[in-house]
């Protein structure tokens, strides 16, 4: 589905949540806290997980194709890590923009 898609599909089916929690007062950085957190547990699970398998499975590609070649270092994971984290940040970030822009009455109108 990809990045975008899941976040606005989570965003879509919590509209109503968001509303009523608007509604009672709460900041959209508490909003954003309780979106966040959901995305970045996963990718930090998923990075966790990724990560040394890649090094490990690079390090033996890499050994197997290529007499000489210059020793891996773990930093191109970590920028890696670093720039994933950071486009799903500004990736949730522009939807709860449109949910903080957003009218709580629209989303509670229907029921």
């Amino acid at each position: 589905m990809g990045l975008y898609g899941l976040i606005s599909l989570v965003v879509a089916k919590r509209m109503k949540e968001f509303s009523i929690r608007k509604v009672l007062g709460a900041s959209v950085n508490s909003l954003a806290r309780l979106v966040n957190r959901q995305f970045v547990w996963l990718l930090l699970i998923a990075g966790a997980l990724a990560s040394p398998l890649a090094y490990m499975l690079l390090g033996g590609l890499l050994e197997s194709i290529f007499p000489y070649h210059v020793p891996m270092n773990p930093w191109p994971f970590v920028i890696a890590g670093i720039a994933i984290l950071g486009t799903s940040l500004v990736t949730i970030s522009g939807q709860l923009f449109k949910v903080a822009k957003a009218n709580p009455v629209d989303a509670l109108r229907d029921e």
